[in-house]
């Protein structure tokens, strides 16, 4: 990636977390399946604003100001996680969660924030 200015931040704050994939790849992957629609951003512009809607909106803290603990022996509802997303960025978001099956309990593995960019009919997604 030649974008060394963002490039510590990224590696931060956006890692692949599928084993064996390589950062640069899922970035890639993130922009021709995400960023590419739109016009008004090129690469780089894009990851600029993954990182700033990232640091924008933290899903673990939505869900710790909700009561929500990743690792908590308690269950929390589809519902709950729902409901502490749209408090924060109100209704109007289109909100994805990702859950897996582990020995017959449903794991929260991704949240998916869809929102309009300023002064474009684009949405970006934030994880």
């Amino acid at each position: 990636m030649q974008y060394q200015d963002i490039r510590g931040d990224m590696d931060k704050y956006w890692p692949a977390l599928n084993a064996g994939m390589h950062n640069e790849d899922f970035w890639w992957h993130e922009w021709t399946g995400h960023g590419s629609c739109q016009k008004e951003f090129q690469p780089h512009d894009y990851y600029k604003k993954a990182i700033k809607l990232k640091n924008d909106i933290s899903p673990l803290n939505i869900l710790q100001d909700a009561n929500i603990f990743p690792g908590s022996s308690n269950p929390y509802t589809q519902k709950a996680i729902f409901k502490a997303f749209e408090n924060v960025l109100g209704i109007g978001n289109k909100i994805w969660l990702t859950c897996h099956k582990k020995n017959g309990h449903f794991l929260l593995r991704e949240v998916v924030v869809a929102r309009r960019l300023e002064g474009t009919g684009s949405q970006s997604s934030s994880q």
